[in-house]
């Protein structure tokens, strides 16, 4: 019997794009190359979810393990909040600017931080943390449960007795949401004189995905246009699924929390929250933030 056809990750305009003998068209990771600091940079701009983070940790000093760093956001803060940070990731663009951002850290800071590239499913320091973190929905990007156990493993083998796991995910639809696509179109540089970048978004709640999709075109001072074709999927996972995949590791019922990106801005900017949430029918935007303890080993 042979395996089931793998769907497009491209779709509406951008599978139409795909198509197209546009001139200079290259089809890239969304963590390399032009992508790497498009997508770097907004995730660097969004900072809310952080307060979370970091809250979860305490004001004690802590051996924190920063799995899938990215560009070192949280690693860097939580140094700069007096923890020891280990940041691992597996994306050598993402890393390069996880070092820029520590090269800005004092000297006594930046001492506390370390960067690597390191698979994450395979890892073993042979040391443990007090916490290890995963957040900007990483665990949402490892689609097979077995990576995703994996994953978790890697988690309990560096944790000391009682450490806590903390990570975001994209959860599942809470109501009858079937289908939904939206897009947008975001400007490079202060006019869009530099090009722009045509983001979509589709959520299937029966394939319990969601796929994003970008097209960029960036105009050199020359006048010569570069195309970008990427995309990325995310897992959609509920609540209940993950629970018993963390029980399998020796972690304890997990403590998880729903929240609006809107309503993280808010804290984080003491605005009203009904300015960034908007009204019922963005509840599909919204993250759940979960901290697991880990218990007996496995």
């Amino acid at each position: 019997m042979s395996a089931p056809a793998r769907a497009e990750p491209f779709f509406g305009p951008f599978a139409t794009l795909r198509m197209l003998p546009l001139p200079g068209m290259r089809v890239v990771d969304l963590y390399e190359g032009f992508f790497a600091d498009f997508y770097g940079g907004m995730a660097e701009n969004f900072t809310a979810d952080l307060t979370w983070l970091a809250r979860r940790v305490g004001p004690d000093p802590k051996r924190v393990l920063d799995l899938c760093c990215g560009t070192g956001r949280l690693s860097t803060v939580l140094a700069t909040a007096g923890h020891t940070v280990t940041g691992l990731d597996n994306a050598p663009a993402m890393l390069a600017r996880a070092e820029r951002r520590r090269a800005r850290l004092s000297a006594e800071v930046a001492a506390r931080c370390t960067f690597a590239e390191a698979d994450v499913l395979t890892l073993d320091l042979g040391r443990r943390f007090d916490h290890v973190l995963l957040s900007g929905l990483s665990v949402s990007t490892f689609l097979d449960p077995a990576d995703r156990s994996r994953l978790f493993a890697t988690a309990a083998r560096h944790l000391n007795p009682g450490g806590t796991l903390v990570f975001d995910h994209l959860p599942g639809p809470t109501g009858p949401e079937e289908h939904r696509e939206e897009h947008d179109v975001i400007p490079l540089g202060p006019t869009g004189a530099g090009g722009f970048v045509l983001a979509g978004t589709r959520r299937s709640a029966a394939e319990g995905r969601q796929t994003a999709n970008f097209y960029a075109e960036r105009i050199g001072q020359d006048g010569t246009t570069d195309r970008f074709l990427s995309h990325n999927v995310l897992a959609m996972l509920t609540a209940e699924d993950l629970d018993a995949e963390l029980a399998a590791h020796g972690f304890r019922p997990a403590v998880g929390e729903l929240l609006h990106p809107g309503a993280l801005l808010a804290e984080q900017t003491g605005m009203d929250p009904t300015a960034f949430t908007g009204s019922g029918e963005l509840d599909h935007m919204r993250l759940r933030f979960v901290a697991a303890e880990l218990g007996s080993r496995v």
